[in-house]
């Protein structure tokens, strides 16, 4: 009877399956004349973290249904549209330098949010549901990735992309400058129910536009919503807003010199970052580096609660990816979070309730919170929350109030930091 019982389980499930993915129109598929890509793409894409590009057929007509499918090569998934796109158009400024000298150039670039959906049955880290946002780029071609377990799969135009995030390095053990002799006073502890705005602008290394400013523009766009996500489910009273992206024909080698460049301000390498800072009154500057096949780190932030001097930091590219969201790790701390307890990066405290949370040793899909390193018994997938007792995932606590309240930190220190420039 059982053995009846359980294929005849099988057999429903299986129609299920077959049905819902019937219903679904075809978005990726494996095109019939072959997926190879060419050499160089092949040659791009077969080190560090990436595990193959292949050539895919992309049908942007599928994006005016409700549901889609997307064949990975490995697997088929289907995604449901959520919610409608912000298909307002991206006119974020660029700016480069002409010639020599220091002359700036600032002209616009833009992009778009097309299409929102979740992937059925599918869930991330700490069963956190997939979303999936179809973006175009300012060349007119599609980008959008995909998760499945630690395998992430992005597509640039007609090129999807597998990696391993499992190969991704954890965010610096400590800030670059952990006990400053000049460190940030607050004023006073905001009090407000007003949400602040925090500008934030972005230099890339020469190595992180190896596949075109607009992939790296768009996967900017992508980080920045994500961690827009997390603070606004959370309770943190921040929006991030994208204030400019600069080329300054810098060659990265390292997170750590990078870190030291942007120290030396507008008479180091980085002086058009921060000439952009100047003009476009940002608040925060991240740099996005590539340092090939090896990062040391995912990002490290100067300061543990930045002043305005010091209010930078530096993430790889490749760690931008929604499941590490290593940007909001970097920006958290500038605001003064601090990684969990046994990772803490300063000692004592700044804060002493201001620490990132790992859910207890028997959670099942044991998780963390965004200031969080991995848990050393296994591996436990980082969900786009901020630890806070007020909080909760999958029914259980976030936080605690004594010693894991980020969002109490970030609410507290967000009108400071976003007063370093007042808005233009």
């Amino acid at each position: 009877m059982k053995r009846i019982l359980c294929g005849w389980l099988v057999v429903v499930c299986g129609v299920l399956l077959v049905s819902t993915t019937s219903a679904a129109v075809p978005f990726i598929e494996v095109p019939a004349d072959g997926w190879d890509p060419g050499p160089e793409a092949r040659k791009r894409y077969s080190k560090g973290i990436f595990d193959w590009a292949r050539r895919v057929e992309v049908h942007r007509a599928a994006l005016a249904a409700d549901q889609i499918q997307v064949d990975l090569f490995d697997g088929i998934l289907v995604v449901n549209r959520t919610r409608a796109a912000n298909s307002e158009t991206d006119t974020t400024p660029l700016y480069q330098a002409i010639g020599t000298g220091r002359e700036v150039h600032r002209e616009t670039t833009s992009s778009r949010q097309l299409w929102v959906g979740e992937v059925v049955g599918g869930r991330g880290a700490g069963g956190m549901p997939q979303i999936v946002h179809v973006i175009e780029m300012e060349n007119g071609e599609l980008m959008t990735s995909f998760t499945r377990g630690h395998l992430r799969y992005q597509l640039f135009g007609n090129l999807l992309v597998r990696s391993d995030l499992r190969r991704l390095p954890n965010e610096a053990p400590t800030v670059r400058d952990p006990y400053p002799v000049d460190p940030l006073i607050l004023d006073q502890v905001t009090q407000s129910d007003e949400r602040s705005t925090i500008r934030v602008a972005f230099g890339y290394g020469n190595k992180s536009l190896a596949d075109g400013r607009e992939k790296i523009f768009s996967m900017m766009q992508r980080a920045v919503a994500h961690a827009n996500e997390g603070f606004r489910e959370s309770g943190v009273l921040v929006d991030l807003q994208r204030a400019g992206n600069a080329l300054p024909g810098y060659a990265e080698s390292t997170v750590l010199q990078t870190l030291d460049d942007l120290a030396l301000g507008i008479e180091g390498p980085l002086w058009l970052v921060h000439r952009m800072r100047q003009m476009e009154k940002v608040d925060l500057i991240l740099m996005i580096v590539d340092t090939d096949d090896a990062p040391t780190v995912c990002g490290q932030a100067q300061r543990l609660l930045a002043t305005k001097e010091t209010a930078f930091a530096v993430v790889e590219r490749n760690c931008l990816a929604d499941e590490k969201n290593s940007l909001a790790h970097e920006i958290g701390h500038l605001l003064g979070a601090d990684h969990d307890l046994a990772h803490a990066s300063v000692h004592p405290p700044k804060f002493e309730y201001g620490h990132g949370y790992q859910a207890p040793l028997n959670t099942p899909d044991r998780w963390r919170t965004v200031m969080a390193y991995d848990c050393s018994d296994r591996e436990c997938g980082r969900i786009n929350r901020w630890s806070s007792p007020s909080g909760s995932h999958n029914g259980l606590p976030a936080g605690t109030a004594r010693q894991h309240d980020n969002v109490r930190v970030l609410n507290e220190t967000r009108a400071t930091i976003a007063a370093f420039y007042p808005d233009p």
